[in-house]
């Protein structure tokens, strides 16, 4: 209750060097009432008690009173918190006489009938107050959410209008589950802010005086009208009347000319939009989300010409939208998820693929300036999804989630500008079509030198851009993989390998990681980034195989050709495994292939993989692997090897038919367990729990012109208070006694318990680092080192005629390095997050 006086004074430094009260005002109304809501809705309501709100919040920013989170909300410290308020306590001893009232002083001042023209903001809600009563003195008392009556109940005390008639230079006013008795005739008139979550009275009060409202917050009120009459406001901009249950028909709109905003969520015996809603020219924002009784809306909402954002989920009675929405050329967001529009001919008739003559309307009908639609869990089948949709070129985001449709029109190919594609849980779902989605990712990815098909379907699957979990009968993605039963497959090599008679008749569990989905079929060929690979029940490998191993690694020499045009163009790989892991489905098993006399390296990561029945059982994994031509020649020393990655190999068979630094760095912050690190690449003097590793530099070939240096830190924080200092990396060259160190000027802070990963890449040219070097890494930080690995990766010269974009600094391999073990990680993000989502929904 009484702040540290020496604490206070120090904090208050940054208060008092405000140049004047306008600042110091602002801040004092952010302390009461502000904390944690959004900017803007902030900047709306004290714009209008005569703040310059904008630059206001800028100048508290500046003196570090108020921080702007991520999500643009207005945040504060707390103990700066309490020295605002402790500033307003001390403009008197008596309550009644201070400029701000809050919380239980609130409820004394309107309980004692004291208040004074001197109080500017009051703001009092009884469901915290007796939630903090109730613990004080130990009574449990339940309240669920969106209750109304059980907060009144528990209110013995007499609460009257009477109250408030000293108050006349009140503006801010929150009364939340407050229930008055009196007339409002002598209430105060010049109120910007009302908020009255649980109101009671089923219309507005007629002698109520809210004529200078710019916000009407009335949330789980038991309002069945909100006024009897057409009320004058011409001031309002924000009308929430969310979980208002009892509510049958809006309010007539003629009065309200400036309003913006306008939320009727969860109004579920809402039946009538009022015809006048197309008087508001201001309109931006309108939420009419599980409205459950609304069955349509009135044509006149055509006429909302500065509407941005229209939400009608969960209408789930909504069969019925005006064609007079197309005209609404403002219309940026459209959400109709969970509706019946698509149900019936008396619905959004102007969506079906066909023009129909009486109606004259189509898919192009939808506004143009649409960017982001919505239509999930619409049961939209495949005759009523569009064979054009040319009139959305400015579509961003797209959601057929929860549909059952088989596959998405072709036309999605050409909205040129769609970010995101949401096709989640589409369990019908079997082919999608090219999308016009990240070609410059693809491109660089296979300019490289050390060639990474790996990358290529996590890249595009784990961005944001298409979200297929849940799609278990996805079978093909154009120009990415396809996946079709063995016996169809034409490619003579199978066929020549095994009894397709006998395989057929073995039905297997294959997971698919893109979809997050297991499906049990019969043996499946699948067909990815050139790459055609299979798998089988069993573990007798063909005899065609020459080089055999039961390790996870294998070398060999390719033999000197008998011809001087024959060409090695493709190597076939069998691996037989078994489950050494129940983590299996989190992470990709991979395959690289080495030329270690050329130093090239090729990596594939399958986006399927077969499950064994049991832990004794063995699947085999086939693999046919082209290659280029020059890529692996006679006398060519080459490895393959299998990160097998919760798997155990039981056999492997292969055949063949500063001067200155460069240095990148980030850092990911995650709730996941540590990877592996011989799932992340090959690390070198991998260390639990250590901050220093050391190695030797291994010989190199001679046209060697520079080396990266990679490392992955793995940290987590022991508690709150280990930040006293920002992780420092140094790396020492023994041999040649010198020291390179970096020192990080930002970092991730993770929560307790949390994890976050720390790469780095550093760029060695000259004689910097040379073959039998001995160099060391060590980490310097109060955060606890899980793990830390490092690795040395060589590059090579460019070839003579190499394009301008593959010398840039983003299309080395180093920046795939990076950008792999992001995907990497982002990919098991949104996984997570789908599987979340899915027990929400259960």
């Amino acid at each position: 209750e009484i702040p540290d006086s020496k604490i206070q004074k120090i904090l208050r430094i940054s208060y008092d060097s405000l140049e004047d009260d306008h600042d110091k005002n602002l801040f004092l109304d952010i302390v009461c009432l502000f904390i944690g809501k959004d900017r803007d809705y902030t900047t709306t309501i004290l714009d209008s008690c005569d703040f310059y709100t904008t630059i206001g919040i800028e100048n508290l920013v500046g003196r570090s009173l108020l921080i702007i989170n991520e999500k643009n909300k207005l945040m504060m410290h707390q103990m700066i918190r309490d020295m605002g308020r402790e500033i307003i306590r001390q403009e008197s001893s008596d309550i009644e006489k201070r400029s701000r009232v809050w919380h239980k002083n609130a409820f004394d001042v309107i309980r004692e009938k004291i208040g004074s023209k001197t109080v500017k903001c009051l703001t009092l809600d009884l469901k915290g107050l007796l939630e903090d009563k109730a613990k004080r003195t130990n009574t449990t008392l339940h309240f669920p959410k969106h209750s109304k009556s059980q907060f009144l109940m528990a209110n013995d005390v007499d609460m009257e209008t009477q109250a408030f008639a000293k108050m006349k230079r009140l503006k801010l006013l929150q009364l939340d589950y407050v229930k008055l008795k009196g007339d409002f005739k002598d209430f105060p008139k010049r109120l910007r802010w009302l908020r009255w979550h649980g109101f009671c009275m089923q219309s507005f009060p007629v002698d109520f005086d809210i004529n200078e409202l710019v916000v009407l917050d009335m949330r789980n009120s038991k309002l069945k009208q909100v006024w009897k009459d057409t009320e004058c406001l011409p001031n309002l901009k924000i009308l929430n009347l969310n979980h208002s249950h009892s509510l049958l028909k809006t309010p007539s709109f003629s009065g309200l000319p400036s309003l913006e905003k306008l939320m009727l969520k969860d109004c579920i015996n809402l039946v009538e939009v009022d015809q006048s809603i197309g008087e508001l020219k201001m309109l931006t924002f309108l939420n009419l989300k599980d409205c459950t009784s609304l069955r349509k809306l009135p044509r006149t909402i055509g006429s909302l010409i500065s509407l941005a954002e229209l939400i009608l989920s969960g209408c789930s009675r909504l069969d019925d939208v005006p064609r007079e929405l197309h005209n609404m050329k403002s219309l940026k967001v459209l959400n109709l998820d969970e509706t019946s529009i698509c149900q019936t001919r008396l619905g959004l008739h102007w969506l079906l693929p066909k023009r129909s003559k009486e109606l004259g309307f189509s898919w192009a009908s939808l506004p143009c300036s649409l960017v982001k639609l919505s239509l999930e869990s619409c049961k939209l089948s495949d005759d009523v999804m569009p064979n054009d949709l040319y009139n959305l070129a400015s579509l961003k985001s797209l959601n057929f989630s929860r549909n059952p449709i088989h596959c998405h029109p072709e036309s999605i190919k050409k909205l040129t500008k769609l970010d995101e594609l949401l096709l989640t849980s589409c369990t019908e779902l079997q082919i999608i079509p090219k999308l016009p989605v990240l070609p410059n990712v693809f491109e660089f990815l296979t300019i490289s030198p050390f060639k990474g098909y790996w990358a290529i379907l996590p890249c595009f699957f784990s961005s944001t851009r298409c979200v297929i979990f849940g799609c278990e009968k996805l079978t093909e993605v154009e120009d990415l993989f396809k996946l079709g039963p063995i016996e169809n497959f034409e490619e003579e090599e199978i066929r020549r390998l095994f009894n397709l008679d006998s395989i057929s008749r073995n039905r297997l569990q294959l997971y698919s990681y893109l979809t997050d989905s297991i499906m049990l079929a019969t043996p499946q060929v699948l067909q990815e980034c050139g790459i055609t690979s299979t798998f089988v029940v069993g573990s007798e490998v063909p005899i065609v195989f020459k080089h055999r191993t039961n390790e996870h690694r294998i070398s060999f020499s390719l033999p000197t050709p008998s011809h001087p045009d024959e060409k090695i163009h493709r190597f076939s790989l069998c691996i037989v495994f078994s489950l050494a892991s129940d983590q299996i489905l989190e992470f990709l098993p991979s395959v690289h292939i080495f030329n270690e006399t050329k130093r090239i390296m090729q990596r594939y990561r399958s986006s399927f993989i077969g499950i064994p029945e049991t832990n004794d059982n063995t699947m085999l994994w086939l693999i046919h692997w082209p290659v280029t031509d020059c890529e692996f020649e006679g006398g060519d020393l080459v490895s393959c090897m299998v990160v097998p990655v919760h798997l155990s190999i039981r056999k492997f068979d292969v055949t063949y038919e500063s001067q200155h630094k460069v240095l990148y760095d980030y850092g990911i912050i995650t709730t996941f367990d540590t990877f592996p690190f011989d799932y992340i690449g090959h690390y070198h003097g991998l260390q639990a729990g250590k901050t220093e590793v050391s190695i030797s530099v291994p010989p190199n070939s001679s046209r060697k012109i520079s080396c990266f240096l990679n490392s992955i830190i793995i940290f987590s924080a022991k508690n709150d208070k280990t930040y006293g200092f920002l992780p420092c990396l140094e790396i020492v060259n023994e041999t040649k006694g010198t020291k390179w160190t970096y020192s990080k000027h930002f970092m991730g802070i993770p929560e307790t318990k949390n994890t976050l990963y720390w790469t780095t890449c550093w760029n060695f040219r000259g004689d910097e680092l040379e073959a039998g070097d001995h160099i060391s890494l060590r980490v310097l930080s109060n955060l606890s080192v899980l793990e830390f690995g490092i690795d040395l990766v060589y590059d090579y010269e460019l070839d003579d005629n190499s394009n301008f974009f593959s010398q840039l600094p983003w299309m080395s391999k180093c920046f795939k390095y990076l950008f792999g073990t992001f995907v990497l990680i982002s990919s098991k993000a949104q996984k997570n997050l789908y599987r979340l989502q899915s027990l929400v929904k259960c």
